[in-house]
């Protein structure tokens, strides 16, 4: 069995190619996103994904969104809501995502 460099560090290190992109992907890189995790949301803009991760900036943890159908179309509804540092890199294992969809845009406020 021949293993080649980018083999081995998907192997060992769990990365792929870094020249392979992943066109099936329905993220959409720059865009505002709802990252729904088994302990809370996260809204942020997504600035990059990996095979095991996603990260957001501009971020803030949602721990109650008020009425979903009023959340999905205007994030400023929410009724609580923690911002992290604004150019903080919040980093998301996949693991733990239940759910994501985007949103139109990002407000953010200590609520």
């Amino acid at each position: 069995m021949n293993l080649t460099i980018s083999d081995m560090r998907e192997l060992f290190l769990g990365q792929e190619n870094p020249k392979q992109q992943n066109n099936d992907s329905d993220y959409e890189i720059g865009k505002p996103h709802n990252i729904m995790t088994v302990l809370g949301w996260y809204k942020g803009i997504l600035t990059k994904e990996t095979p095991k991760t996603l990260t957001l900036e501009n971020c803030s943890w949602v721990s109650e969104s008020g009425r979903f159908s009023e959340y999905v179309n205007d994030d400023s509804v929410v009724k609580e809501e923690e911002p992290f540092a604004e150019k903080t890199k919040v980093i998301i294992e996949r693991t733990s995502i239940i759910g994501a969809f985007q949103i139109p845009k990002i407000t953010r406020k200590l609520k």
